[in-house]
């Protein structure tokens, strides 16, 4: 996609204004709540898997269906939780106005020409803010952070240094070889999912996931990415 490098030495940027102490706590608090949705369902679907007074396939249908959305929004609330962290480290970096803090990756970040012109000509600082950061998020906006290659480019892309991912195994009390297995695990069950309900061309029928299955899952990508933050 076409687009121009956004220099931070430009003669027209505005004076800072200062970024708000608790942005990554409100990236943290919104992913919380996406987390809490999920179990909070998963519970009250629980108790209908309990529940002996349905026909058995009706519900067994019906919880398939919930179970799987479930994981699609779980991938979703993970790439909301990677699109807000691009644009906050940048705004941050112009703060501060310091390119030492940008990591190659976001020293040569592109936008618009649109993005960029209209940032110049606002003059309101929460403006320029805002258009700089909508503008970003357009340019990631097709971009999944679910497969290890890509969350290793987005850990270089918003961390000051290299995190090797042994590091963050560690924390999470498994081997590296482990944590690899689980991204990739987790990451291949959403895709088919999304791309085919996860059907069975040999079983003919869609393959079950259970409750526990998605409270793991989930209770998987609350911790790793806790940790990713604590990194910013």
């Amino acid at each position: 996609m076409n687009g121009t490098e956004f220099d931070s030495q430009s003669p027209r940027v505005a004076k800072r204004k200062k970024r708000k102490p608790d942005e990554k706590r409100k990236i943290k608090s919104d992913l919380e709540k996406i987390f809490s949705g999920i179990q909070n369902g998963l519970t009250m679907f629980k108790n209908l898997e309990e529940n002996s007074e349905i026909e058995e396939n009706l519900k067994n249908e019906l919880l398939l269906n919930v179970y799987q959305g479930k994981v699609l929004v779980l991938f979703g609330a993970i790439d909301l939780f990677f699109h807000q962290l691009i644009p906050e480290k940048v705004l941050t970096i112009l703060e501060n106005e310091d390119l030492k803090e940008a990591t190659e990756n976001i020293q040569n970040l592109k936008i618009s020409l649109k993005t960029f012109f209209n940032y110049l000509e606002e003059e309101n600082v929460t403006k320029k803010q805002l258009i700089l950061s909508e503008g970003i998020k357009q340019e990631i906006n097709y971009v999944s952070y679910w497969s290890l290659k890509n969350i290793t480019i987005i850990l270089e892309t918003i961390c000051n240094k290299k995190i090797a991912f042994s590091e963050i195994a560690t924390k999470l009390n498994l081997s590296k070889k482990e944590l690899e297995d689980k991204i990739k695990q987790y990451s291949e069950k959403r895709n088919k999912i999304a791309h085919r309900l996860d059907y069975d061309f040999i079983g003919k029928e869609r393959k079950k996931i259970t409750y526990d299955e998605i409270l793991e899952m989930t209770k998987f990508y609350e911790d790793f990415l806790d940790i990713i933050l604590t990194y910013l």
